[in-house]
């Protein structure tokens, strides 16, 4: 960095200490009091900040900045050319930051907004970044003159299914009740599912009604409809007000069976739903403590029929949501305890009453809060952040949701994220498969905590229409949007089982691994085939000899892709070891978590 560069990053922490930006600004009137350039807009004015030290103080401003240091971010922000577009999004980000934990909007006009919302007729990107920031900001800005465009966006069938909720968030913050019944009365079940479940933040009962209309076809046409449940499950009586209409329109075995998984995956166990929803899907919703007699009996169950390798397939489940809530080998969820060597540490009695009484056993760290908002919404999760603005907590589906301080009416402490009524989804022998898995990790033997580091949380590129028409590898693959990928996870022995993976037998799966970088050297990546398959370092092509690839790795956060011709590959796994060879200065770690 040059010693002007470096002079201007200590003059902003010069002012950072001077003005106490920690302390000011902390009411909207305070805000309103600051001069129409504050040091920090000064120097993003002068360009003179070097572009690696943007970010930071784009961010600085979202969080503690008053309107007409939003106000600057926002022309900036209109203009193309303001900003390269990576800082352009921050600056979005910055100015959602602003608007949802603080009240706070640009002094400008306000409408020109207008302009960065997609319309979906050819123009912009529906999944463009910087669109869907300007959706939220119209909800949060309640932006009126926007609703109708918003409305006939959620509408579009070629509107994508992220873009379509931001859409639905954002009316319901406009209060479009009516917009949003319309939607919701859509014979496309890809609209009306997502419609009906941002109704429930408006009006409970309607969307209560719509809810057991729509979820015979939602069922039918494999929706997800885990979001539909949780809009109510997160609204105050939401649960017993969807329960009263699920008894009077009774759902199919099947569809009520997924929305009971879905009210699990919440980690919710509402008695009144989860026993409607059991009695339509024929499954029991209650569950009874085993005396000591029959634990007994479960333990002895357990090592004589419970096999650890079926078990594994059990955890893997997604109705089961486990490897959302816990983690093996440092990957998959992290609300939950990892799970890598409980064997060793917890007795079979223990586990099998953690699953069916989870309330009884739940660690410090992993105590949940519930809170409840002015307008009625209900959140519960492991408090992740928190400060004098808003708690992060961090839900049973992985994601993190920021409640504003100022928007929570009350809270207390909650139980367990996992719920009770889990094992209801299982067999006797599927219960007694799972114990037995979990009582075998970290045990020597197959289940061990391994010694070579592997990739065990891989990122597969979803296909979307279009794929087949661009060869263009880099642009397809290598520079896809993070939306594009969704989290994958191999097995305790390194293995991710391609068979999983919901893409045809024939085509090409694109898959990424990453490295956390931090002595730069040379690492081998061994593959257990090379059989149909392709790599990449970042952006550059990779030469296997053998099943084997020598890389050269500089410090920071390393993508390693892999294409996999699903066709020419017999092997219906992939398992990558990571190792160092003699001599080689490098340091590294393999990213897991979620």
């Amino acid at each position: 960095m040059s010693r002007l560069a470096d002079g201007v990053w200590r003059l902003i922490v010069v002012f950072m200490a001077a003005s106490s930006l920690g302390s000011v600004m902390t009411s909207r009137q305070a805000a309103a009091d600051e001069p129409a350039d504050s040091a920090l807009v000064k120097l993003l004015k002068s360009g003179r900040v070097p572009e690696a030290r943007l970010g930071a103080i784009v961010e600085m401003l979202g969080k503690r900045g008053s309107p007409a240091d939003l106000g600057y971010l926002y022309e900036r922000t209109l203009d193309p050319k303001g900003f390269a577009p990576a800082i352009r999004l921050r600056a979005m980000a910055a100015l959602v930051e602003a608007a949802a934990n603080r009240g706070l909007r640009p002094a400008r006009d306000l409408e020109k907004l207008e302009d960065l919302i997609p319309s979906g007729n050819g123009g912009k990107s529906t999944g463009d970044s910087v669109g869907r920031e300007a959706i939220r900001l119209a909800g949060l800005w309640k932006l009126e003159s926007a609703v109708d465009r918003l409305a006939a966006l959620a509408g579009k069938p070629e509107t994508d299914d992220a873009t379509r909720a931001v859409v639905l968030e954002s009316l319901v913050g406009l209060g479009g009740r009516g917009k949003i019944a319309d939607l919701a009365r859509s014979p496309d079940v890809a609209v009306s599912l997502p419609a009906t479940a941002a109704l429930a933040a408006l009006d409970v009962t309607a969307a209560a009604t719509r809810a057991a209309e729509i979820l015979p076809a939602a069922a039918a046409g494999r929706r997800e409809v885990d979001p539909l449940i949780a809009a109510f499950l997160d609204r105050q009586g939401g649960a017993d007000v969807l329960a009263q209409a699920i008894a009077k329109r009774p759902p199919p075995a099947d569809a009520a069976k997924l929305a009971l998984r879905a009210v699990y995956a919440h980690g919710r166990s509402d008695p009144a739903l989860a026993s409607t929803l059991g009695k339509a899907a024929g499954v029991a919703a209650d569950v009874k403590p085993p005396s000591p007699d029959e634990l007994v009996a479960w333990v002895a169950e357990v090592v004589k029929k419970g096999d650890p390798r079926r078990g594994e397939a059990v955890f893997r489940r997604a109705d089961l949501n486990c490897v959302n809530c816990h983690s093996l080998a440092k990957a998959g969820g992290e609300v939950g305890p990892d799970l890598s060597a409980i064997g060793m540490s917890s007795p079979v009695d223990y586990i099998i009453r953690s699953i069916l009484l989870p309330d009884e056993s739940i660690k410090e760290q992993f105590h949940t809060l519930v809170v409840l908002t002015g307008d009625g919404q209900v959140y519960q999760g492991i408090v992740a952040d928190k400060d004098d603005q808003r708690i992060v907590l961090k839900e049973a589906n992985g994601q993190t949701r920021s409640v504003p301080v100022a928007s929570i009416e009350d809270q207390k402490e909650g139980g367990s994220l996992m719920p009770k009524g889990l094992a209801n989804l299982m067999t006797r022998g599927e219960f007694l498969d799972l114990v037995r898995f979990l009582s075998e990790l970290g045990k020597p033997g197959p289940y061990a905590i391994g010694t070579t580091p592997t990739f065990q949380r891989y990122r597969v590129l979803k296909p979307t229409a279009g794929d087949a028409d661009s060869p263009d590898v880099r642009a397809r693959v290598l520079e896809a949007k993070p939306e594009r990928w969704e989290s994958v996870y191999a097995r305790v022995d390194g293995s991710l089982p391609l068979d999983e993976i919901k893409i045809p037998r024939g085509q090409t799966v694109y898959l990424q691994g990453e490295l956390e970088v931090s002595a730069a050297g040379a690492v081998e990546l061994v593959l257990d085939s090379a059989q149909g398959m392709a790599l990449w370092s970042d952006d550059e092509p990779v030469a296997l000899i053998g099943t084997t690839a020598a890389l050269a790795l500089s410090p920071g956060r390393r993508e390693i892709t892999f294409a996999i011709d699903t066709g020419k590959r017999a092997a219906r796994s992939l398992r990558v070891a990571i190792k160092k060879p003699a001599g080689s200065t490098a340091e590294f770690t393999v990213v897991g978590g979620r």
